[in-house]
């Protein structure tokens, strides 16, 4: 079984943490936010920005408490020669509060545990009869490896990019060499028993109002060609789907006969789908964004920019105060964002 490490981390207070921590957490989520918009902006075309102190941001980010370490407390007391007032000679001093905490990160990295069942035997004294308890549930039959390290295997190539050889070398390092042909097996394995809720994931998205789509190349190791892997978000899910093609098929394959808006790019491959009695084109702000940004030179250009960023502020106002998709999410726009485009 592979368990993977906990974060652990020093801290004087508990009770400073717990309250520091429900104190500030709506506004660290919304300043994160706002601060990578304002980093990816002024590094490029791509989003824009209100505008953030981030030197501000940077400093509260560095102090704060990660979400989700387990921390540990540790008494320091103070050394037996510094008990003494220089002021005055007393000896006796008094605590003050929980005192000054002073907090520090350690990385546990994930490893693996060896699990031994020890099966029961039992035998009648006859001679005749003997039995052994059964073996624990698994999802591969005569394999090892457990649930935990295929989800791991999943979690390491799809969503973290490492290929299973790099794996291999790295289990290797650690002393526990796997094969990569047995890691693809069971990757396999794993993407089998899946299948049902990959598939279940694709058709809440088709039943969604509103989808978001696009399609990103891949790079096939045994063909020239360019595979692709198509992307759908809807009713606050994501699926994928890979496929050898760029073939419109797969979005009539996922979204079928539904009906709602599609936002998506011009990519003539959804036009089988956004037609009269199925689904409507919603055209995407921040691909219209990128032209107007390459046309910036010229004062027109500047003034849309403007006007964008201003929308998207608008944007993330509603989402740090949490009113997306609801009636005053309706309305700010009506109110903020309609005389912006009017």
């Amino acid at each position: 079984e592979i368990t993977y490490g906990d974060w652990s981390s020093d801290v004087c207070s508990s009770d400073l943490y717990a309250q520091g921590y429900a104190r500030d957490r709506g506004l660290w989520k919304g300043e994160l936010f706002t601060l990578s918009l304002f980093v990816v902006y002024r590094l490029g075309e791509h989003m824009p920005t209100p505008g953030v102190n981030a030197a501000a941001l940077v400093s509260r980010f560095g102090a704060m408490a990660i979400v989700g370490v387990r921390y540990d407390v540790i008494d320091v007391p103070v050394p037996d020669e510094q008990k003494k007032c220089p002021t005055c000679g007393n000896e006796k001093l008094k605590r003050v509060g929980n005192g000054t905490p002073s907090v520090e990160y350690h990385y546990v990295a994930a490893h693996f545990r060896r699990r031994i069942y020890q099966r029961e035997t039992l035998a009648c004294s006859c001679g005749g009869h003997i039995v052994t308890a059964p073996c624990p549930n698994k999802l591969v039959e005569r394999s090892p490896y457990t649930a935990s390290f295929i989800a791991a295997l999943i979690v390491h190539k799809c969503e973290d990019g490492i290929p299973l050889y790099r794996l291999e070398k790295h289990f290797a390092r650690i002393g526990i060499p796997i094969a990569r042909s047995t890691m693809t097996d069971l990757f396999h394995r794993g993407a089998s028993l899946l299948g049902p809720i990959a598939a279940r994931i694709l058709a809440r998205i088709a039943q969604s109002d509103i989808v978001f789509a696009d399609e990103t190349s891949l790079k096939m190791q045994s063909s020239d060609k360019r595979a692709f892997v198509w992307t759908f978000l809807g009713d606050n899910l994501t699926g994928f789907v890979f496929s050898p093609t760029r073939s419109g098929e797969v979005p009539v394959a996922v979204l079928g006969e539904s009906q709602g808006e599609l936002m998506a790019d011009l990519y003539t491959g959804y036009n089988a789908i956004t037609v009269p009695g199925r689904r409507r084109r919603a055209g995407c702000l921040a691909h219209a964004r990128r032209k107007v940004f390459e046309a910036k030179a010229f004062v027109d250009a500047e003034v849309a920019l403007e006007i964008i960023r201003d929308l998207y502020v608008i944007e993330h106002d509603v989402k740090a105060a949490q009113l997306e998709g609801t009636e005053k999410h309706l309305a700010i726009r009506r109110e903020r964002s309609r005389p912006l485009v009017a």
